[in-house]
């Protein structure tokens, strides 16, 4: 059944201007001028001029489909004055589980460059479309934000994104890394309602109460905060206070006699190495035999360095400081490294003890693990606010070279610090197994993300860095 004549109506807003000629429709507004054919379609498109301006559409003798075109003919109008007026906005998300996922813009927004999928080297490039701007979200970590006046290329542009990070053959259920769409919106927001006075108090009241005063005890996150601990000043001294309790029992035991019978000698248990009268360093402490001094350096050097790494945070780089910054959420594989270390050296202790009588080994571990810590948290007072614990791959104003210092000897002295730092943690557990596995994962580690941080580097400061990198080394073997 065809209807005679089906019709819609659409209203032009004031400072938009509509022109149609031979069924190309052209619309011009504040933020520029779109323009649409749609001659495919059998319809009579008009512009009403009058009081309100409008667009009429009219189909002649039409049948349910060719009907249907002037609803969706209407939609399309109506989206390229929203796009003129108020402009178009997607919001993605960046997903992932393990490898964090890094986006770059380049040639002014036009361009996306995400790094690091998966773990991958492959480098994915995605070119925006025509008048669409990509940028990085300033209120949310890992957030796109894409803006331009056309929906159907700012649409398009975001399946471009998402497409890059599609994995086949996955239950999106289970398997959820990539970059997905996370809101949709406009550019220029609507207004706000007034609010209203009454005739008997001159006091303006809104239709919706006011939000009540944050808690002055309970800051919000930070905009980059994203971990699973609550980030508040409780959960803060919280864990300083775990972290220092047992680098306390750690230090106790660590200069404990082997056995209780012996409440005071004249060496250190630890090393095996006699030491002058007057520095008795031994106490009388009960404990298991397994809680040997190896271990009990192990676990208090393992709680100096994550106290460390938030203390020098909120003393010298406050503005990016959380619990974040104590570094407990490294990821499963930092704890499960951590736990085989200690599994290892329980193990061959019940074993085989006889290879754990290698005194000098730990001292070399001592001086390593002291040594590192040194110029871990050097690097960070010095760098000060320029040093962050995650690779940056957009330039802060604020962001500087850092040529000075510690820095003028060494080129990356935290992560040369942490890679002798947990070198030493091995020599003076005494654990063969660990200490190759360490240095091999380490160095891989550390190789790859020196590379990529330097190339963000040449990016930020040019000819200066590819100087500096030049006269100064890493301190991190087989790492130029």
């Amino acid at each position: 059944m065809r209807d005679v004549l089906q019709t819609e109506e659409l209203e032009i807003p004031s400072g938009v201007e509509v022109s149609v000629k031979s069924r190309l429709i052209t619309v011009t507004g504040p933020r520029g001028t779109l323009s649409k054919n749609v001659r495919h379609v059998n319809m009579d498109i008009r512009l009403v001029k009058g009081k309100s301006n409008r667009v009429t559409l009219a189909v002649w003798q039409g049948g349910r489909k060719h009907v249907a075109c002037l609803r969706t003919i209407k939609s399309l109008i109506n989206n390229m004055i929203t796009g003129v007026t108020k402009g178009f906005q997607y919001k993605m998300r960046a997903v992932y589980a393990h490898f964090p996922i890094n986006c770059i813009m380049q040639e002014g927004g036009t361009k996306v460059e995400i790094r690091n999928f998966l773990g991958e080297k492959t480098v994915r490039h995605v070119d925006m479309l025509p008048g669409v701007v990509v940028s990085e979200s300033s209120a949310q970590k890992d957030e796109l934000i894409l803006e331009g006046n056309d929906i159907d290329m700012v649409s398009q542009s975001a399946a471009s994104i998402h497409g890059s990070c599609l994995v086949r053959n996955k239950d999106i259920r289970k398997f959820l890394d990539g970059i997905y769409v996370s809101g949709k919106g406009t550019v220029v927001h609507p207004a706000a309602p007034a609010s209203t006075t009454t005739s008997s108090s001159s006091t303006p009241t809104s239709a919706t109460p006011p939000p009540p005063p944050p808690h002055p005890l309970v800051p919000p996150p930070p905009a980059k905060y994203t971990g699973r601990i609550p980030n508040t000043p409780l959960f803060a001294s919280l864990i300083s206070f775990l972290l220092g309790a047992l680098f306390a029992l750690g230090c106790l035991f660590f200069i404990s006699p082997s056995s209780p019978s012996s409440p005071t000698i004249n060496h250190n248990p630890f090393l095996g190495l006699p030491l002058p009268p007057h520095l008795n360093l031994s106490v009388s402490v009960s404990r298991p035999s397994f809680l040997t001094p190896h271990l009990a350096f192990f676990a208090a050097a393992w709680a100096f360095f994550h106290w460390a790494e938030y203390a020098v945070t909120a003393g010298w780089n406050l503005e990016k400081c959380s619990v974040d910054s104590f570094l407990l959420e490294n990821g499963s594989l930092y704890h499960i490294a951590h736990g085989t270390a200690v599994a290892e050296y329980v193990l061959t202790l019940y074993w085989r003890p006889d290879l754990k009588t290698w005194p000098y080994v730990s001292f070399v571990g001592i001086l390593l693990v002291l040594t590192g810590q040194l110029l871990r948290s050097s690097a960070m007072i010095h760098a000060s606010t320029n040093f962050s614990h995650a690779v940056a791959f957009k330039k802060r104003p604020s962001h500087v070279l850092v040529t000075s210092g510690i820095y003028a000897y060494l080129r990356h002295p935290s992560y040369a610090g942490f890679f002798w730092w947990a070198l030493g943690t091995q020599l003076v557990l005494q654990n063969p197994i660990s200490f190759v596995t360490y240095a091999v994962i380490l160095w891989r580690f550390f190789y790859y993300r020196t590379r990529a941080e330097e190339r963000a580097l040449v990016v930020f400061f040019g000819e200066q860095y590819v100087q500096y990198r030049k006269r100064v080394g890493t301190m991190i073997p087989f790492v130029p």
